[in-house]
């Protein structure tokens, strides 16, 4: 079998002041006509000073990861004749750029000023469809470089890394879903070294930054490495399987039915807390590992009532028809989803 070839970003910076190189990395990547796509907010944090280094046409203010906005990103590339886009701020303005450039056929460069998820540096966009609730990962283009500085990063809301840290260790959960979906004949397509790449980075946050201050610059670093790693695992999977599983159905349904509780990784780490029980697994540990940053472990902190929770649970699957998770594998249903609400307490 012939080996595929797997896009890996050539340029990754990650350090305190890095905001600063974002000319340099353009250069030695050889980009002529930058574009640089922000939010207002990120505009004031970092967009501003980047668009000063460039010789760039202009800027494109983007507001969600909708098809609206992505269209406007897409005249923006048109009128300007852009060859790369410089996405400067969180995973909606990330995503919108890196389908935009898919559909252009342009390039990006990450500049992320939080680390709330692993679309950082993944071939896929979550984009909402004519601004309503329902969302699709859709295929986009791999970043070419990563910036990320970690001054902006201690700036960013606690929300965000909290987000980033369930997003990470939601990867645990995601590749024993994958896992079982090649066992039970579901899914011919597993790659285990993109499931190490998963995996690995997730194993080391969970086992050694328990309880550490969550702005602490070695966790920082970890947690952004650690989501660009999942991306890249995403590119040699060919898909999402390797960072999304049962953990992620709940999430979806908890957007499609509710309009979203928390932040994705929020709802995607009591996800992980919910399935994990469902594997026979100690799901008390990642109950207190989340804790230890002040995330939510129970209905009441995520701001979801108990039948919020059922109906997520249930509904999941059908979030992403065609993914074989635990869900599927359990028959998961209304009466098992409140026993499983029930006993570890979540309600």
């Amino acid at each position: 079998m012939a080996l595929e070839k797997i896009r890996v970003p050539p340029i990754l910076y990650i350090g305190k002041g890095k905001i600063s190189e974002v000319n340099r990395a353009l250069s030695e990547l050889h980009y002529s006509s930058p574009l640089v796509v922000c939010g207002t907010h990120t505009w004031t944090i970092c967009g501003q000073a980047v668009s000063k280094q460039l010789n760039s046409p202009g800027t494109c203010r983007v507001f969600d990861s909708t098809l609206e906005e992505v269209e406007k990103i897409v005249q923006s590339i048109k009128k300007h004749k852009v060859d790369v886009l410089c996405a400067v701020g969180g995973g909606k303005i990330i995503d919108t750029c890196k389908y935009a450039a898919y559909l252009e056929s342009v390039d990006v460069i990450s500049i992320p000023t939080t680390p709330s998820h692993d679309g950082i540096c993944s071939p896929i966009a979550v984009i909402k469809l004519h601004n309503n609730n329902v969302s699709r990962s859709l295929k986009a283009k791999m970043p070419s470089g990563v910036i990320c500085d970690i001054d902006i990063l201690k700036s960013a809301p606690l929300t965000s890394i909290r987000s980033g840290i369930g997003d990470l260790i939601s990867n645990l959960s995601a590749v024993q879903d994958w896992q079982l979906a090649h066992e039970d004949g579901f899914e011919t397509d597993y790659n285990g070294f993109a499931a190490l790449l998963a995996r690995n980075p997730a194993k080391n946050f969970f086992e050694l930054m328990k309880g550490k201050n969550i702005l602490d610059q070695e966790l920082l670093e970890s947690l952004i490495e650690g989501l660009v790693l999942s991306g890249i695992a995403m590119e040699i999977a060919g898909s999402s399987r390797p960072c999304s599983g049962a953990e992620h159905l709940f999430s979806h349904a908890l957007n499609e039915l509710y309009g979203g509780i928390a932040s994705h990784g929020e709802q995607v780490a009591m996800g992980t807390i919910l399935v994990t029980y469902l594997r026979n697994q100690n799901w008390r540990d990642y109950a207190d590992f989340f804790s230890s940053f002040g995330m939510p472990v129970d209905c009441k902190s995520l701001g979801a009532s108990e039948e919020q929770v059922i109906n997520a649970l249930v509904y999941g699957p059908k979030s992403r028809p065609g993914k074989y998770t635990i869900l599927d594998k359990v028959k998961i249903d209304s009466a098992l989803a409140e026993k499983l609400v029930r006993i570890i307490k979540v309600a």
